[in-house]
């Protein structure tokens, strides 16, 4: 009887001694690799995009978990999507299905702030992890980019002005003017000049036409100047 219990013994002894081999069976080499912005450069205000792929090495499928990372506070994200992946762009997080030799792109938007300094370097830095095994996870699971800040944002100020194309004398004129910031930069230290032009008419009392270049103040008719008027002779008595 013993002849047939050992050998059954020993087979259940390899058996259990393959578990742990069979659990690690399937295997998924995840890497992620970021568009190098390195050979770009952006100013304040400016709008930066990274593409971020997320590739299966395989040799089996997995569901991959991108993580995202702004490197610096100059970054404020804006949006986060790619095809196939479910993305929340509070935690900027994205998972998505890959099998065997499969890749998504992510697309990560950002603003740069305003008050980045010249010569900075905002970037981002991005890991991957699968719910398959990964054999090498110490070999491009990670990846960072960074961009080049060498501009400052400008301000493109501009100047609108409204009323009427002339004034009655005696009357009052009212001009507005409107101020107008484009961006994308603020604007500090603005200077408003008023040109006025009327012309110099003594003799003219019906209308007098005005140029203005901002809000003008009210304008009204020079006074005309008196002629003395001749007395008559007196009757001779």
């Amino acid at each position: 009887m013993s002849r047939f219990v050992r050998p059954l013994f020993a087979l259940l002894l390899l058996f259990a001694g393959a578990l742990p081999t069979a659990a690690f069976a399937q295997e998924a080499d995840l890497s992620v690799v970021i568009a190098d912005q390195s050979a770009y450069s952006v100013d304040r205000g400016d709008t930066l995009t990274f593409s971020i792929t997320v590739i299966n090495g395989g040799p089996d499928a997995t569901v991959a978990t991108l993580t995202n990372q702004l490197v610096t506070s100059d970054l404020t994200a804006t949006s986060l999507s790619g095809p196939g992946a479910t993305c929340t762009l509070g935690t900027l997080q994205c998972t998505m299905a890959l099998g065997d030799g499969e890749s998504t792109v992510i697309t990560l938007v950002t603003d740069v702030s305003m008050a980045a300094s010249l010569g900075a370097f905002p970037g981002i830095k991005a890991f991957v992890t699968g719910t398959t095994y990964d054999p090498s996870t110490d070999e491009g699971n990670e990846a960072s980019a960074f961009a080049l800040v060498n501009g400052a944002a400008i301000a493109d100020l501009g100047v609108s002005v409204s009323g009427p194309s002339g004034i009655e004398a005696g009357h009052t004129g009212t001009f507005t003017a409107e101020l107008v910031n484009a961006g994308p930069a603020d604007a500090s230290g603005v200077s408003f000049n008023l040109v006025i032009d009327a012309p110099d008419r003594q003799h003219d009392r019906k209308r007098l036409p005005l140029q203005a270049a901002g809000a003008a103040p009210a304008a009204t008719a020079p006074s005309q100047p008196c002629r003395p008027v001749p007395r008559r002779p007196s009757p001779s008595t």
